[in-house]
């Protein structure tokens, strides 16, 4: 039991910890590879309140019907989640809780896709790869078009393991009361850091190229943070 509570006092300070939806779940899930390109649509607005974001939602020139089903789907997901989290958070076990979020994240991918259209999903692919940055090398499903190979996947998995050394060592700092809220966050923003330029050094002159022509003409977000 107090490792199940233990467990949900985690999962609650990294929902309150982070400032978008996009990079609570990269947070919880070790890396860029859980940010999926429906993340790069919404912005948070509070503790669990999400938007769409205006910069993107005007490139990708969406219509209010597609801004009410996106926003609908984003309030149900909001809902599972939290009800996921009181209800226990997949039994106190880490490793059920995070497949119950990527299963989560995987039906929201599907639905926007859905409610896109083929343009404005190619688009959204675009912007959420130069969103990724140096992360999108962590990415299962754009390493094949990169040639990433064995070695550097190795080096990627050392890399996300000790970001989550680091995460957890933070996650025990503030519920012990040793950091605060503010603090988590800087601490947060310099590993991250950390962890991009350690991935750019990884990634080859050749991967950079490649990966500049999958990101399409360049956007300038309105933010830094998502």
């Amino acid at each position: 039991m107090k490792s199940k509570l233990k467990l949900i006092a985690l999962v609650a300070m990294a929902l309150a910890a982070a400032p978008s939806f996009a990079q609570r779940m990269m947070m919880m899930g070790g890396g860029g590879a859980a940010m999926s390109p429906s993340m790069v649509l919404f912005q948070m607005r509070g503790m669990g309140e999400t938007s769409i974001r205006n910069d993107v939602g005007t490139e990708l020139k969406l219509t209010q019907e597609q801004k009410d089903k996106l926003m609908d789907m984003q309030d149900k997901a909001r809902s599972e989640m939290m009800a996921m989290i009181q209800n226990g958070g997949g039994g106190g076990d880490r490793e059920a809780m995070m497949k119950a979020f990527r299963d989560m994240r995987d039906k929201a991918e599907k639905q926007t896709t859905e409610i896109l259209n083929a343009d404005q999903n190619k688009r959204l692919k675009e912007l959420w790869i130069q969103r990724l940055g140096n992360s999108a090398i962590t990415v299962e499903s754009l390493q094949k078009d990169l040639g990433v190979t064995d070695a550097q996947k190795a080096k990627i998995k050392s890399l996300q393991e000790k970001q989550g050394e680091a995460m957890q060592t933070l996650f025990q700092r503030m519920q012990n009361q040793e950091i605060d809220r503010e603090q988590m966050q800087e601490s947060m923003r310099n590993n991250q850091k950390i962890m991009t330029d350690e991935l750019g050094k990884l990634t080859t002159d050749e991967q950079k190229a490649k990966l500049k022509e999958m990101s399409g003409a360049a956007f300038k977000f309105e933010d830094t943070t998502n």
